[in-house]
């Protein structure tokens, strides 16, 4: 009775504010004010930039993008205003800057992104990018920037585990809300509900792009949940990550069960590497999670529809007819244009443009001339083809750099005993892991790409050093 307590009081709302109110003491700690608001403006992006989005029954929504426009312009607003901030702290405040050797990467990444800019076969869409993936560059200058602003303001670990709790609490309501798409329920009147099909693509549209954000949301919550010991936290984070979990597979979407297969096993390495010691009740969530995903997955075998059968999903990734089949035709465009426009590509976010007069008789065939792809859904392909091969070695050059450094902050355990701290830095590693496994067969979404960024900046805060 008194365990049950104490969870219970845990749960209730004067407990839950004072608890988040100490983590954003201890995530500013020792920082000036100004900085202190732009560290709340970064983490509110963990929350307002996700549940960005617009009804087609809104009157205030005039656009047919109900999800990107509405991401990509809180991006835009919370990055200037967190820039700002920060400016002034760096001016007025701390008077310091912290730098890694990984912000030159970034910075060399963005002056190819210019240059494919500067040789655009079209320079009014390169500037913002193509209307619903936004990745122009103004979009990637502002990554870069935010990249600059996480080594600024996430000075520790208890900076990432503020961000990553708002996280995971706003990734509940966008799991919970992909459920229920599954079961037939759609309360918000987007547009391509019906397209979808009872797959579950939550607040961003699409169940490819949803695909992007799970990466994060799901070893998010894994970090939070085997770092903490109290009860009643330990048990919302098994809700967060269970409910992430469940719309993994119900989202249908084949990349990220490809990332999910690659980097679970690794965030399992780092979590016995940490001596991590899982309790009596853990075990019997685990298994009993893991007996409701097979009952899950051998129910799927009798859909009949062939997007909601997971047998059928599996297979066709090895078929070239559906949409496995258009999508090697559009590698094949991606391969043709990246041959004509090898050095700085067409120019940033013009797949569409170029894709359209580099057709293939195949993708033709499959799908006709009613749908042109603005996308390549192979982002090292989409890269080179838009930015050319230099701009793409520099992007991944940016990400192997940060995950070759995390991996030896990781793995590293002097004190052979269980570090809270280390786990929350292997999740993010393996989010950001995730997220390039997703991304090799998908899309990179203006909605998720700022999360990456801001893991990158984390994963070499260990390494970053104050000038003055």
């Amino acid at each position: 009775m008194v365990a049950y307590d104490r969870i219970k009081v845990g749960f209730t709302s004067e407990d839950i504010g004072r608890k988040r109110f100490r983590m954003f003491q201890k995530a500013t700690r020792d920082m000036s004010i100004y900085a202190k608001i732009a560290y709340g403006i970064l983490a509110s992006m963990s929350v307002l930039i996700p549940l960005a989005a617009g009804s087609q029954y809104y009157p205030i929504v005039a656009t047919n993008s109900q999800f990107g426009l509405f991401k990509m312009a809180s991006f835009f607003l919370l990055t200037g205003f967190c820039a700002l901030f920060c400016a002034l702290d760096i001016f007025l405040g701390d008077r310091e800057i912290r730098w890694h050797a990984l912000m030159w990467c970034a910075l060399a990444y963005l002056a190819f992104v210019v240059l494919s800019f500067v040789f655009s076969i079209d320079k009014n869409v390169s500037l913002f990018g193509d209307y619903d993936r936004f990745a122009g560059v103004i979009p990637t200058a502002l990554t870069v920037i935010l990249l600059f602003l996480s080594l600024q303001l996430i000075r520790n670990n208890n900076g990432m585990r503020f961000f990553m709790h708002l996280f995971v609490l706003t990734s509940v309501l966008l799991a919970g809300y992909g459920l229920a798409q599954s079961f037939g329920i759609e309360t918000a009147h987007f547009a391509n509900a019906n397209i979808m099909g009872r797959r579950s693509f939550s607040l961003y549209g699409n169940p490819n792009l949803y695909a992007g954000y799970l990466c994060f949301s799901v070893f998010f919550s894994a970090g939070l949940l085997f770092s903490e010991k109290r009860g009643g936290w330990r048990a919302l984070y098994w809700v967060a990550l269970l409910l992430n979990l469940a719309v993994v597979l119900t989202s249908m979407t084949r990349s990220v069960w490809l990332a999910v297969v690659v980097a679970v096993p690794l965030f399992v390495i780092f979590l016995l590497r940490q001596k991590i010691s899982l309790e009596r009740s853990d075990t019997y969530i685990l298994g009993g999670g893991a007996l409701a995903a097979i009952a899950f997955i051998f129910a799927t075998f009798t859909r009949k529809t062939a997007d909601l059968n997971i047998a059928t999903r599996l297979a066709s990734m090895f078929s070239s007819e559906g949409s496995s089949g258009t999508r090697i035709e559009m590698w094949k465009s991606a391969l043709t244009i990246i041959k004509e426009y090898p050095l700085f590509g067409a120019g940033p976010d013009t797949f569409e443009i170029t894709g359209m007069s580099h057709l293939t008789n195949r993708y033709l065939d499959l799908v006709g001339l009613g749908e042109i792809p603005n996308n390549a859904h192979c982002l090292p392909l989409q890269l080179a083809a838009t930015i050319g091969i230099f701009g793409t070695l520099a992007y991944y050059g940016v990400c192997i750099y940060a995950v070759v450094v995390a991996w030896k902050y990781a793995w590293a355990n002097e004190d052979k005993a269980q570090s809270n701290a280390k786990i929350v830095y292997a999740a993010v590693l393996c989010a950001v892991i995730a997220f390039s496994v997703n991304c090799l067969v998908s899309i990179a979404d203006i909605g998720v790409v700022p999360f990456y960024w801001i893991a990158l900046g984390y994963l070499v805060v260990p390494r970053a050093t104050t000038v003055t």
